[in-house]
């Protein structure tokens, strides 16, 4: 029969606050709250995570993550349409969040070969940003221990929480 799934990972809930989105046993679901009931979003293989929600809610981004590497990729919201690769190079990507005007998604990187090992990575990401369309990587900053990239009403900002200096705002130039 049906599988349950107990745990979910990367909730975003919807800038209305109608919708959650989330992954669960690696896929991705979006559901009405509250009482809703859990839909996939994707019917790719592909192991997805961390999606993120566009500021006008139409559209959620999301990580994929594989040995050989993941991209960024973004899908409709209401599941019309097949999803879109943004990045055009394999590595890690995580925490991708969009700026508030909808324009770029910003993210951090690592290379597939440090995930892999798992050596260092905290202190090897880079923080990125790629144009909400797709298209080429570009580096902000060696993020150098920060994290969490989100934005305020400015969308020319980036704060990241870095655990020796608080939050740290910088512009897309770092």
């Amino acid at each position: 029969g049906p599988v349950r799934a107990r745990l979910i990972q990367g909730p975003a809930q919807s800038p209305d606050g109608k919708r959650l989105a989330f992954s669960a046993l690696t896929h991705l679901y979006v559901m009405d709250v509250p009482g809703g009931r859990p839909s996939r979003l994707t019917s790719s293989d592909a192991r997805e995570f961390l999606p993120a929600w566009s500021p006008d809610g139409q559209w959620l981004s999301y990580v994929t993550w594989s040995e050989q590497g993941g991209h960024i990729w973004k899908t409709r919201a209401d599941g019309q349409g097949a999803p879109q690769q943004l990045t055009r190079v394999p590595a890690f990507y995580s925490d991708p969040v969009w700026t508030p005007d909808g324009a770029r998604i910003v993210a951090l990187r690592a290379s597939r070969q440090q995930r892999i090992a798992q050596r260092g990575l905290g202190r090897s990401l880079d923080m990125i940003w790629i144009p909400a369309e797709g298209g080429d990587a570009n580096l902000i900053v060696p993020a150098r221990g920060s994290g969490t990239p989100h934005f305020a009403s400015e969308k020319d900002r980036v704060y990241v929480y870095n655990f020796q200096q608080g939050v740290v705002s910088m512009r897309f130039d770092g």
